[in-house]
């Protein structure tokens, strides 16, 4: 298991299913928020245990007793929950009060409604929540290589602009992904990288005749120049399978995590 300390991230295993917060964010209560793992559910191999998606060749019971369990422990269940349709892409989805179950094919959600829960799952793209308190404002992207190549982090950001944020009230918590010790990918990947110029500064390393990409320094470096702060929980998903779900180190057959986020 990680350490916390290290991780920035804290677990609470003495909930229904155990949830992980970033400390900074959950001691502010105009937020609440939470990122479930592998644990705690009903679903059977190879999607033990909590898996929470239903784009998986899972019981969809499994799905739905999975998704009523990570509700109640993160205290989301009189919440609406609203999910998008992810693409891999940049488009990005302002969720009002008259939010409905419909789910939009988006990579990135941005509220200032009270009384939701945005909601994206995950098995090893990287997880970014946008918060200003200030507002109150939120945002939850989900960033592969191709949303971030695309600038989707850039995109939710610039929604959450509108919404009235500012860069020097807002932060960017990114949560648990593949890091740079396993992510290794193709030259196609790697000249996509290298066209954003200095947004990509020290985010591709190569070993053993490798390229491997860091997404959350990628993606944390576009928000920073903007002037955003972020805070990375730096805990690789392909290296902690027994906590996470890893679409690369467990070969694409596998389940994902939740992250949720909502103002309070």
């Amino acid at each position: 298991m990680f350490k916390q300390v290290e991780s920035g991230l804290i677990l609470h295993d003495n909930r229904e299913v155990p949830v992980l917060t970033f400390p900074e964010l959950e001691a502010d209560g105009r937020f609440v928020h939470g990122i479930t793992t592998r644990l705690g559910g009903v679903s059977s191999a190879p999607f033990q245990y909590l898996n929470l998606s239903l784009s998986v060749d899972d019981s969809a019971a499994s799905v739905r007793e999975n998704r009523a369990r990570a509700a109640r422990s993160l205290d989301m269940d009189t919440r609406l929950q609203v999910r998008c349709r992810q693409a891999h892409g940049n488009t990005v989805a302002a969720i009002s009060d008259k939010a409905s179950s419909d789910a939009p094919l988006a990579d990135a959600l941005v509220t200032d409604q009270p009384g939701l829960a945005l909601t994206m799952t995950f098995a090893d793209c990287l997880p970014i929540i946008l918060a200003d308190a200030s507002v109150p404002a939120l945002g939850l992207v989900h960033a592969g290589w191709r949303g971030s190549v695309a600038g989707v982090a850039l995109a939710a950001w610039q929604a959450l602009e509108r919404l009235g944020a500012h860069p020097g009230t807002t932060t960017a918590y990114l949560g648990p992904a593949i890091g740079p010790c396993c992510y290794q990918v193709g030259d196609d990947v790697v000249a996509q990288v290298r066209a954003l110029g200095t947004s990509a500064r020290g985010t591709l390393a190569e070993r053993d005749g490798h390229a491997y990409l860091d997404l959350a320094r990628l993606n944390g470096q576009m928000l920073e120049e903007r002037g955003v702060r972020t805070v990375r929980s730096r805990i690789c998903t392909a290296c902690h399978t027994d906590l996470f779900y890893s679409h690369r180190a467990e070969a694409g057959c596998t389940g994902r995590f939740g992250v949720y986020v909502g103002l309070a």
